[in-house]
């Protein structure tokens, strides 16, 4: 019995460590992923990029707290992707969404869905700005939110697994021990010779 709570416990605590460090790896490099941009270029202009399936927006670099009469137009900013042009929404109409990185401050022109993997090409033939592609920022949080998830689950099982290994250290130690089986010992002969 003892040798099944050992074994159970390292196992909850490698399991744990497991998914602490998974969860810390993936939750950074999404993090750091989704503050790097995908795309860069100028407008007037285009540009191609490979993009995974998701959601996506369009930034365009801004003063903070510029009004919106500074941006292009946002339906003068195309997508085409591999099954042909991609349907866009205003990004800034209603709630805008902004993006810092480093001293470039940038406010999202449009929103899109990339269906499926593959080569994709923004166009704006308008105004003059720089621009980028990055996923939106709820996505971020919703990433970040998802990998404290997982580092709560691995801290779990580190404590579940560490409460059953000392549980069963303090059964080991404090078990009573079994008398020695076999006849008693024999008690001392008397001393030979003379008393003195």
């Amino acid at each position: 019995m003892r040798k099944v709570g050992v074994i159970a416990g390292v196992l909850l605590v490698v399991a744990g460590l497991a998914v602490v460090v998974t969860a810390v790896i993936g939750g950074v490099q999404g993090f750091v992923g989704a503050l790097t941009p995908v795309a860069q270029w100028s407008s007037p202009g285009s540009h191609r990029a490979q993009l995974p399936a998701g959601d996506w927006v369009v930034f365009q670099a801004a003063a903070q707290g510029a009004p919106t009469r500074t941006l292009i137009a946002w339906d003068d900013v195309t997508v085409t992707g591999p099954g042909g042009r991609v349907t866009t929404a205003c990004g800034y109409c209603g709630t805008s969404e902004t993006l810092t990185l480093g001293r470039d401050h940038y406010v999202g022109i449009i929103r899109f869905t990339a269906e499926e993997p593959g080569t994709y090409t923004f166009t704006s033939e308008s105004g003059s700005a720089d621009l980028v592609v990055a996923p939106p920022a709820l996505q971020t949080v919703g990433g970040v939110f998802a990998s404290l998830g997982w580092i709560a689950l691995g801290v779990l099982l580190i404590a579940v697994g560490s409460v059953l290994l000392l549980v069963v250290l303090v059964l080991h130690l404090t078990r009573k021990k079994a008398p020695p089986s076999g006849p008693p010992p024999a008690s001392w002969p008397p001393p030979s010779g003379s008393p003195v």
